[in-house]
């Protein structure tokens, strides 16, 4: 891999990345940064939970992929000075020249890192500018306190041709509601962001530019793996707090109630109490056997 690209546009392009970097990382691999030369340059990350990606003009000598430490490459690019740099990977390094500055950097297993979520379809667009002053008045609504991750994000509550966004740290509640652009005008849907993560793409937004908004669905036929679900916990849990073991079962126990569906927690207690009778018995047998 050999490339070169433009010192502000490379500045720009690392800086957007590296905020979706995991501040916690599950295993080390996932704090690097993938940078793929092709086309051009594009660097993305991925964390299982969230994925950034930006392209950037490049004059690529020899395609290629490489995976770099991407705290480390942020720090190194902030400090370079304004002139074009050049990328050189060889065998587990990856040499990075601006000027008289000179960097190596260990490069991290690619084959380890995971791919990267397709891009689901655009569900609409709304205004930049809307959305960014809609987000900073409900994101001081939102909880910093990481033991309740639930509300340390932004509800997206979507209703036609309606967005709301709604923030609470159980005292206090701020919600902005406004127009946009569905794709379907009776499209019905919610999603919990990360408050960080949308005050950050927030910043990049501007008025009168439309901000395409879609939602991921899982396929058809997708299976939900308890490796993922383990790691998802750890990222957002202290150890501790992470469950030993994840079960799955088709539907939750619920009740009607006048304020809608209630989980029945002592049926669910029931349901777990019966499937590790049943790995007790099991592990019983084997041992007598």
């Amino acid at each position: 891999m050999k490339f070169r690209v433009e010192h502000d546009a490379l500045a720009d392009a690392v800086a957007w990345v590296a905020r979706a970097l995991p501040s916690r990382p599950v295993v080390p691999v996932l704090s690097g940064l993938r940078l793929a030369a092709g086309d051009g340059l594009t660097l993305s990350c991925f964390d299982y939970e969230l994925a950034a990606t930006a392209d950037v003009a490049a004059e690529v000598a020899e395609p290629g992929t490489a995976l770099v430490p991407g705290r480390l490459l942020a720090e190194i690019v902030r400090s370079l000075p304004g002139q074009p740099a050049e990328f050189t990977a060889d065998g587990d390094m990856v040499g990075l020249t601006c000027g008289s500055a000179e960097f190596a950097l260990v490069s991290l297993p690619l084959a380890e890192y995971p791919e990267l979520p397709p891009t689901p379809p655009v569900a609409g667009t709304i205004d930049g500018g809307e959305l960014a002053a809609a987000v900073a008045q409900v994101l001081p609504a939102a909880s910093r306190d990481d033991t309740l991750p639930m509300l340390t994000g932004i509800c997206l509550d979507i209703s036609g041709e309606f967005m709301s966004l709604v923030a609470t740290d159980r005292y206090r509640l701020a919600v902005r509601k406004l127009r946009w652009e569905p794709a379907d005008p009776g499209l019905r849907a919610i999603a919990l962001v990360p408050a960080r993560t949308l005050m950050d793409a927030a910043r990049t937004m501007t008025s009168g530019d439309p901000v395409p908004v879609a939602f991921v669905r899982p396929c058809a036929g997708a299976v939900l793996q308890e490796a993922t679900l383990r790691a998802s916990c750890l990222q957002q849990l202290a150890r501790f707090k992470v469950p030993e073991r994840i079960v799955m079962i088709d539907d939750f126990p619920v009740v009607e109630s006048p304020n809608g569906s209630k989980v029945q927690k002592v049926r669910l207690r029931e349901i777990a109490e019966a499937l590790l009778g049943q790995e007790r018995d099991h592990s019983r047998e084997i041992r007598a056997g």
